[in-house]
Parts: C-alpha cells; sequence; structure tokens
C-alpha cells in the first residue's frame, strides 16, 4: 500500500491530525498554506517562548497549523529567555514575543525560497526574473501569476526551440492563449521560395532599399542570382518581388503572412532573436 492510500484522520477543523503533521515536509505545507491566503493575517505563528525547539517545524493547533521558526530565546541569557517565558504564562507582553511575530514571514519566505522557482510558487511575481531571463518579457507574461506559471512549467520543453518560429508560437498559445491567424515560413523548415505565404506577394517593408541591395547576389542555397526590383503597387500596397526570380528566404527570415483584419502577433516577435529579419506578405480578405 503507497502512502497515498492511508487514511488520513482530520479534526473538525479540517486540517491534519498530528501523526500526519508528522510525515508532512513544513516548509512545503507553508509555502502552500501561503499560497492559498491563510499566512496574511499572524494567528498561524507559534510565538510561544521556549528555551529550544526545532527550527522550522509546525503543530497542530484547535485553530488549525501553527509554524515555528527559529528558537530566538535559545540565543539570550538564560536569565532574560526564563523572564520572557515567565512574563509570558503571565499574559505580559515582550519584546521577544514581538520579534517572534514580527519576524515569522520572514523567516518562513526564506526557509521555502526552493519551492518560488516552481509553478507552485507561493510568490508567484518572483517567478518574473526567471522567465525574463531567458528572454520572455514583461509585454508578454504582464505580472499575471497564472501566466508565469504556465510559462516556467514549460521552460525545459521550450529552451531547446529557442529562435524558432514554431517553438515561440507553441509557447504562445499553451502559456498566454494567443491566437494566430498567420502562416510563416523560415528556414531551413521552408525552402528559400516558400509558396506558403508565396512569397512573390511579399511587401516592400521592414527594410530599405541598401538592406535589399546587399542581397543581390548569388544566394548559396539556390545558386542563383536575384535580378533586381519590380515595384509596383497592388491592393494598395507595394509589392517588389520579380514573379520569375524573387529574392530567396536566408537563414535569418522569417516569412510572415497576414491579414490587416487579424492582430499583427508582435509577441511573437518578441520571442525571436534580435538578429532575426522579418518580411511580410498581405493575404486577400477573401
Amino acid at each position: 500500500m503507497s502512502n497515498k492510500d492511508l487514511p488520513i484522520s482530520t479534526t473538525d477543523t479540517g486540517f491534519a491530525d498530528a501523526s500526519t503533521l508528522h510525515n508532512t515536509v513544513s516548509a512545503l505545507q507553508w509555502a502552500v498554506d501561503s499560497a492559498q491566503g491563510k499566512t496574511d493575517r499572524l494567528d498561524w505563528v507559534d510565538s510561544e517562548i521556549v528555551p529550544r525547539h526545532r527550527s522550522f517545524s509546525m503543530k497542530q493547533s484547535n485553530d488549525g497549523r501553527q509554524y515555528r521558526h527559529r528558537p530566538y530565546a535559545a540565543y539570550l541569557p538564560k536569565t532574560m529567555s526564563i523572564a520572557a517565558r515567565h512574563a509570558q504564562q503571565q499574559g505580559e507582553p515582550t519584546v521577544l514575543e514581538g520579534l517572534l511575530l514580527l519576524f515569522a514571514k520572514m523567516e518562513w519566505l526564506v526557509a521555502t525560497r526552493r519551492y518560488y522557482w516552481s509553478p507552485m510558487s507561493p510568490v508567484p511575481f518572483l517567478l518574473a526574473s526567471l522567465v525574463e531571463a531567458m528572454g520572455i518579457d514583461n509585454e508578454i507574461h504582464r505580472n499575471r501569476p497564472d501566466v508565469l506559471s504556465r510559462l516556467v512549467a514549460r521552460l525545459p520543453t521550450w529552451n531547446p526551440s529557442r529562435g524558432t518560429v514554431q517553438g515561440a508560437k507553441n509557447l504562445l498559445v499553451e502559456t498566454v492563449g494567443d491566437e494566430f491567424p498567420i502562416r510563416v515560413a523560415q528556414m531551413p523548415k521552408d525552402k528559400p521560395i516558400p509558396m506558403d505565404p508565396d512569397i512573390q506577394g511579399e511587401l516592400f517593408a521592414c527594410h530599405d532599399l541598401d538592406w535589399w541591395a546587399r542581397r543581390v547576389q548569388k544566394d548559396p542555397e539556390t545558386q542563383t542570382m536575384s535580378t533586381g526590383m519590380n515595384m509596383r503597387i497592388q491592393s494598395g500596397f507595394v509589392q517588389f518581388q520579380e514573379p520569375d526570380a524573387p529574392m530567396p528566404l536566408h537563414h535569418e527570415d522569417v516569412l510572415v503572412g497576414w491579414k490587416i483584419s487579424d492582430k499583427f502577433p508582435t509577441n511573437l516577435l518578441r520571442l525571436l532573436p534580435a538578429w532575426i529579419s522579418i518580411r511580410v506578405v498581405i493575404f486577400s480578405e477573401e
């Protein structure tokens, strides 16, 4: 019989009893309680003054679970700790008890920091620095806890495909929920002269004449020469590709087929490397 098959007895408060708490990782349980908003007040702090106790433990109380952090009394002269304990037993307030309450959340946050970098983080905003270090900026996650959790859960599988259009599309669809009513082509997945989207309908946009002039040379993929540009206006846009010899895609190019009535996928571009070159084809609204 596995542990999950064992019956868990609970008190009237709905919390697990002392025998179950003995088999519970205190730091993990505190992180879960914190994520559920059960540590906003101070009734979860076990502030009883005792000479020594096990640091970062929990116990069952009438109101649920209570947590201890470090035994501050153990660091004081014995006379002071005895006096503080006696005063507390008489119902008098003490500075030591105040310190236990004041630093409780800080102590437990430090003790449970290992859990912050997981999708179950009790402080989801801390995940922002992790995903931003991987190139996913605030414009994408917008500090939304649900999005940050999904991003962190998918970082291990996304990292190998960083820099690819398909990897970026998959990540945004699965985490942010972005829709992409576009079609893209990129080397080496697609051919240098893609037909979907059709490179012949490419717009003269995103780059100036000097940029294109540097590409009028023999292409190493096709071993053909680009003959130049055929500037023309079609459907209100400037197109330039020669129908018989269009300028091919290079490895740094991404050809994006897009309808003006659809939102342009700016988040997709944010996940691509800075050296990526975007080239655009406008689809007919029909």
